[in-house]
């Protein structure tokens, strides 16, 4: 799990951001979630990910109906256990494959409020819920590989 503030995204320590990346990409997951989303820059967000080779930019901020995105095919992950959709305030990413948006807003792909794209052996992740909903925490424990 990152930090849960914005330490990564911040140029006076590059090493920690490479450091994660190193790590996923032989085999770790690596989660941007809890209050990263309120804490990084808009302006830094794509930045951050293209140094994963990640396409990822600033969404909408808003609270939406999220729904799971069923065409998400991240290693590992079982879909079933998964909430199918529910309401969550977020801070949504553009620009994410589709295979990698795992909960979009209502459906739509365009806006994306969790996602888990494969990088190397490993996965990043990205959680934009600032409210800690229930349903988020499920995800979350899934993608961690504690849910099933």
């Amino acid at each position: 799990m990152l930090p849960s503030d914005d330490i990564p995204t911040l140029r006076r320590f590059p090493e920690v951001w490479i450091n994660i990346i190193n790590y996923v990409r032989h085999g770790g997951t690596a989660i941007a979630m809890g209050h990263f989303s309120s804490f990084v820059r808009p302006n830094d967000i794509a930045a951050f990910f293209e140094k994963a080779d990640l396409r990822w930019t600033q969404g909408i901020y808003q609270r939406l109906n999220v729904a799971l995105h069923t065409g998400h095919n991240a290693a590992g992950l079982s879909l079933a256990a998964l909430p199918g959709q529910y309401s969550q305030k977020s801070q949504f990413l553009q620009g994410v494959q589709p295979e990698a948006a795992l909960y979009t807003a209502d459906g739509i792909l365009s806006e994306t409020a969790i996602a888990l794209a494969t990088v190397g052996a490993g996965r990043i992740g990205y959680v934009g819920d600032v409210n800690a909903e229930d349903e988020t925490t499920k995800v979350i424990l899934a993608i961690c590989g504690l849910l099933n």
